[in-house]
């Protein structure tokens, strides 16, 4: 469903046009059980599946949950995060994107980055070049950024560990079960204050586990 934009400035109305794609689309909203805070390396070396057992349900074991960018608590450096999400194939997905905050940095202006996605299996459903977030499919790379201001429009300061975005994607129906790594390849944060810079460009990557 390449193609398909919504203009998401970050005012309240727009906010509710994501909510009502994310509503549409029937999107699963990511659990938030007790295993959520679990730890979790979510890096992989390919994008391809991970070794699959089986659970104690008969479905495939995607492993434990991982532990989600609100439970991560202090880092070091300005760090874009992924929370991992799961769906079945043929449905949407939301992967929420955070900022993680060192406290030297009191919130951010300007966030870009570059991730990695098998395009195979997933398409980016909410592309955009307007308002204050920028987002771009083109293969197996996904151009992310969220603005400090855009077209006269004023966007918010963003403060350590709130939501920034949601990334929509739609899982091709043929995709077999299986945990899909999802990589940043380049991040940048600025802080709110150009004066008092955020310390570091870190990443956090995630995964789209398929049921």
């Amino acid at each position: 469903m390449r193609g398909l934009c919504l203009s998401l400035c970050c005012l309240a109305g727009c906010y509710q046009d994501l909510e009502l794609l994310v509503e549409d689309a029937g999107i699963t909203e990511p659990d938030s059980g007790a295993d959520a805070g679990r730890g979790f390396d979510a890096g992989s070396d390919d994008l391809g599946t991970r070794d699959l057992g089986t659970s104690d349900l008969g479905g495939p074991d995607l492993g434990p949950s991982p532990l989600r960018c609100s439970d991560r608590g202090e880092v070091d450096e300005a760090t874009l995060c992924l929370d991992e999400v799961e769906g079945e194939a043929g449905s949407a997905v939301a992967l929420p994107v955070f900022a993680l905050l060192p406290s030297s940095c009191e919130g951010t202006g300007v966030q870009s980055g570059t991730l990695e996605i098998d395009d195979e299996r997933f398409t980016l459903l909410n592309e955009t070049a307007l308002g204050c977030f920028s987002r771009a499919q083109d293969g197996d790379l996904v151009i992310w950024t969220a603005r400090t201001s855009a077209q006269d429009i004023e966007c918010p300061t963003f403060l350590a560990g709130m939501l920034r975005d949601q990334l929509i994607f739609q899982i091709e129906p043929s995709t077999p079960p299986g945990r899909y790594p999802i990589r940043w390849l380049s991040t940048f944060v600025q802080g709110a204050d150009v004066s008092v810079p955020c310390p570091g460009s870190g990443s956090i990557d995630a995964a789209i586990r398929v049921r």
